[in-house]
């Protein structure tokens, strides 16, 4: 299970960057809608100086870079348990998805080291595509039993 961090920073400040650099492993994405992953932990790219970073812990990952962040303008949240992961299978995501996510969900459009904010259900997400082929959601813990009746309806399992 995956815990998220809600990291904020100037993008321009090299200091900052290699601190974040120095704590995740990898460099934060800084194009628009991109991720970027390593060591178990992945940041997603939310706005200009904004990033969801999925980590193991977040109390000790917001430890850490707080303390490596120390001196710089920024904001680390920890936002733990408030965000639920699902993953849908690669054979069904995008159908699934596609009829109420206004995304191109193409392969070619949307793939791997991706991801977008966006709706479904009425509810607020951010998918990201799997290198396996499988969409990840992450959506608020409050409708994430919302989100997922919403899916099971749509899309039924196959009857046997």
């Amino acid at each position: 299970m995956s815990e998220h961090l809600n990291l904020r920073g100037n993008p321009s400040d090299a200091a900052f960057l290699a601190a974040v650099r120095g704590v995740l492993g990898f460099e934060l994405p800084l194009v628009a809608n991109t991720t970027v992953s390593g060591g178990g932990n992945v940041a997603y790219w939310l706005g200009p100086d904004e990033w969801l970073l999925a980590t193991k812990d977040s109390a000790a990952s917001a430890r850490v870079l707080l303390h490596a962040l120390a001196g710089t303008f920024c904001a680390v949240t920890e936002v733990g348990g408030g965000n639920e992961v699902l993953v849908l299978a690669a054979a069904t995501a995008r159908e699934a998805l596609a009829g109420e996510c206004p995304l191109d969900l193409d392969e070619r459009a949307f793939g791997p080291g991706q991801c977008a904010q966006t709706r479904l259900a009425h509810a607020a997400i951010l998918l990201r595509p799997l290198e396996s082929g499988d969409m990840e959601l992450v959506v608020r813990r409050s409708f994430a039993d919302h989100v997922r009746q919403h899916l099971s309806l749509a899309h039924p399992p196959e009857a046997r």
